[in-house]
């Protein structure tokens, strides 16, 4: 084979790889959907439009064998068919998060996910557990109440916390996985 033919097929595989690997952003699909997923390293992938890194939504967070990413933020809170939700209590105002949680792959155990995980510290000093008693239609996809992840699954929807109402709210939200410590934190953008 001459050198300019072996010139010519590596120019061909150069374009091919660089083809294939625009369509592959290295991060997992966010679909939407409410059910557990494969990592996206255990699955074939097709090409997704993804948002683009902002300030508002940052990247994806890291803690013990979670990965946590905040994929909207809603207040007040509206269910799927854009009705304001109201909690069972006077004086409090719900807060609405979509999050994508997901086991990491090399967790030796996985790990149980669910609402209790999820709470918001308040400008009044006081700390608020997700919560979503005296509502009767939730955001969709819906984040779980509880569900147990093998390493390498996910789960994606919306939960809701009763904070108090403006000026109050919440100044950070707290992921802590069973009740015990908090993990992951990062204020909000009230």
């Amino acid at each position: 084979m001459t050198c300019s033919a072996v010139l010519h097929r590596a120019m061909w595989l150069a374009a091919a790889c660089l083809l294939l690997g625009a369509c592959d952003d290295g991060r997992p699909p966010q679909d939407g959907s409410a059910a557990a997923t494969p990592d996206a390293a255990q699955t074939p992938r097709t090409h997704h439009h993804h948002r683009a890194y902002s300030d508002q939504f940052p990247r994806p967070r890291r803690a013990g064998d979670f990965v946590i990413t905040q994929l909207a933020v809603e207040r007040p809170a509206t269910d799927a068919a854009g009705h304001v939700l109201r909690p069972g209590r006077p004086g409090l105002d719900l807060w609405a998060e979509k999050v994508r949680t997901c086991v990491r792959r090399t967790s030796p155990e996985g790990g149980s996910v669910g609402w209790g995980d999820w709470r918001a510290e308040a400008t009044d000093g006081h700390t608020y557990r997700a919560d979503a008693s005296g509502v009767r239609s939730l955001p969709t996809p819906t984040y779980p109440r509880h569900r147990v992840l093998a390493p390498g699954q996910c789960v994606t929807g919306w939960w809701l916390v009763p904070v108090p109402e403006p000026p109050g709210g919440p100044t950070a939200i707290e992921f802590a996985p069973g009740g015990g410590p908090t993990l992951i934190t990062w204020p909000t953008l009230r």
